[in-house]
């Protein structure tokens, strides 16, 4: 005899209760087993507060003519798209099965403007944003971060050698509009020198009290007049919510001790910090005992840099000053390029 199906009874909104926690693989999973789980997947409830289903740009362009089922589950899921095929410029891309866009990021070879998704009404939804090193060299593509409604997360690889007066101007009025809204929150900015970067970033985000999140990688202050540097020290004052901090190649050859060194003694509500490939941390462990608020450091050293490795006593008296505190040291011999991600 065989067994009554006592799933097929179950009320829709207990399949959804279960789904809702599943990753996006495991809930993709389970709509595959049977068509009642199909069904109860493509209902709304199933996908909220979910992270965002990863797709590239490719497999965008299979899925719109060839796969009906996910034309069905993306109208539905947030979307985060890679764009990283030089052979589909963004022109071509057919976003008409993505209803909700949450994150949009280029590839590190993928060099195009992307100012041509702009009019589609999933763009209007966009939260994040990726600027690879080459995408970031189009003026139109700082261009688009300003006019993106909606945008909380800026994250951008620059190399500042590349920057024509064009782009620079294009830098300097997206980032003072878009540093001026209360929604971006979190800024991730790679590859700003003194010469070019700070001297435009700097000024702008002593106005950005909002901003939650700040990642600053390569920071060069040799050729620096002492406003810029005066500037660098007072961010923590300046930026009063920020509760992450990322920092990679702060050293002293690159910083004045005295002055930039005073930044890390003012970050109060701080409760993440990540340094990376930074010399002389034993200088820097002393002024974080200030910051009560942190919960976890991460330090990235270089194997072969002895300065960048923590000593013992200096995490001990860290440690004693702030025992809530998570402290976690790892050495790499990478490209310091991707510290961020």
């Amino acid at each position: 005899m065989l067994s009554e199906d006592h799933f097929a009874q179950l009320p829709a909104d207990c399949v959804t209760l279960v789904l809702q926690p599943l990753d996006n693989t495991s809930r993709l999973a389970a709509a595959a087993t049977c068509k009642r789980m199909f069904s109860d997947t493509l209902q709304p409830l199933a996908w909220k507060h979910t992270e965002p289903l990863r797709i590239t740009d490719e497999q965008l362009q299979v899925q719109q003519y060839r796969q009906h089922a996910a034309h069905s589950l993306l109208q539905l899921a947030p979307v985060h798209l890679l764009l990283q095929d030089e052979y589909v410029p963004p022109s071509c891309l057919q976003l008409g099965c993505i209803r909700h866009l949450e994150r949009l990021e280029q590839g590190q070879h993928y060099w195009a403007d992307l100012s041509p998704l702009l009019p589609h009404p999933a763009t209007q939804q966009l939260h994040q944003l990726k600027l690879s090193e080459h995408g970031a060299r189009i003026p139109e593509n700082w261009r688009l971060t300003s006019a993106l409604p909606h945008l909380s997360s800026l994250d951008v690889s620059s190399s500042t050698a590349e920057w024509s007066p064009q782009l620079r101007e294009a830098i300097g009025q997206c980032l003072a509009q878009l540093l001026a809204r209360a929604q971006l929150t979190e800024l991730a900015l790679h590859g700003f020198s003194s010469t070019n970067g700070d001297s435009i970033l700097l000024p702008l985000l002593q106005s950005a009290g909002h901003l939650r999140s700040l990642h600053l990688g390569c920071i060069f202050l040799w050729q620096a007049g002492a406003d810029t540097v005066s500037q660098f020290a007072s961010l923590g004052a300046a930026l009063p919510h920020l509760q992450e901090f990322s920092a990679a190649q702060f050293r002293s050859s690159t910083v004045p001790t005295a002055e930039g060194r005073r930044l890390f003694s003012t970050l109060r509500s701080l409760h993440t910090l990540r340094l990376v490939h930074c010399d002389e941390v034993d200088a820097l462990l002393p002024l974080l005992t200030k910051c009560a608020q942190l919960r976890h450091l991460h330090i990235v050293a270089h194997s072969m840099v002895a300065s960048m490795k923590p000593s013992l006593d200096a995490l001990a008296v860290l440690q004693a000053a702030l025992p809530q505190l998570r402290i976690e040291s790892t050495e790499n011999f990478g490209d310091n390029r991707q510290w961020y991600t």
